[in-house]
């Protein structure tokens, strides 16, 4: 029985075998007629990434008049009249990161943690959040790169006004894609998308009132600017400046949707 099991199973481990090595070559194949860098994509050796993007953002908060509606709800406090929509003051932040690389298995360990906060005459918010997982890449064709990520993250959102403050932090799954489009001489179109789901707490103060509500929140993010890659006897450098945004709702009205948008300045050394 055993024998015939095998006998079975035999042909199509060798089949994916080799389909694993075809891949493999086509790979190679499509890395050495690229126009891009093959660092963009992926490294042939074990080598360091390292990423610092400059941050000029403005954050928006929509559905107030619902989220104080729930507050006074659950604290069974007056119900007042708040604006619509808050909108904050221009402001720099950061996002600092690294990946490891494992030819052999062709993919990258990669974390990042980013970091803005803001404000106006009445409100102030900070946001804060770290990635972390495994990325791979490869070549679509010798002009186009992909980046696909698996992996997690931890946020922080702060949200301060008047006497009323809401606090949220969760930890959830997360999954992006991005995308490399070759112009000419190293430029690139890059576009990121992203996505995922946050479980965690909101906790909502009101003067010396407090409620803690559990929450799963879907968040999404986008990225779409012109980049620059070059490579260099040490590695490779990549330059990028475009447009991003990130957003997280919040379910079921109980909290306001939040938005952070702006002009994102990318860079990316690989040793």
């Amino acid at each position: 029985m055993r024998r015939h099991l095998f006998l079975i199973f035999l042909p199509i481990l060798l089949c994916a075998s080799g389909y694993d090595q075809r891949l493999s070559a086509l790979e190679q194949q499509m890395a050495s007629a690229s126009f891009l860098p093959p660092e963009v994509c992926a490294q042939n050796w074990m080598g360091l990434t390292l990423t610092v993007d400059g941050l000029y953002w403005n954050a928006k908060v929509g559905g107030t008049e619902r989220a104080y509606a729930y507050i006074s709800k659950k604290l069974d406090i007056e119900k007042k009249e708040y604006a619509k929509e808050l909108d904050f003051d221009w402001a720099l932040g950061y996002r600092v990161g690294g990946g490891l690389s494992f030819p052999g298995i062709k993919r990258e360990l990669y974390a990042r943690w980013t970091h803005f906060d803001t404000s106006n005459s009445g409100a102030k918010i900070k946001y804060e959040a770290l990635d972390a997982g495994i990325k791979r890449g490869f070549f679509l064709s010798k002009f186009i790169c992909l980046h696909t990520l698996l992996g997690v993250r931890k946020a922080w959102i702060d949200f301060k006004d008047h006497e009323e403050k809401l606090k949220f932090k969760g930890l959830g799954p997360m999954l992006a894609l991005h995308s490399y489009w070759y112009l000419f001489l190293g430029l690139n179109i890059r576009a990121n998308v992203s996505g995922g789901f946050l479980g965690g707490n909101t906790e909502i103060k009101f003067s010396d009132l407090k409620h803690i509500d559990k929450l799963i929140n879907p968040f999404a993010g986008a990225f779409l600017g012109l980049g620059w890659d070059r490579s260099r006897r040490w590695g490779h450098i990549g330059i990028a400046l475009g447009y991003e945004v990130e957003y997280y709702w919040k379910q079921e009205l109980k909290a306001e949707d939040i938005v952070f948008y702006g002009a994102t300045l990318k860079l990316r050394l690989d040793f």
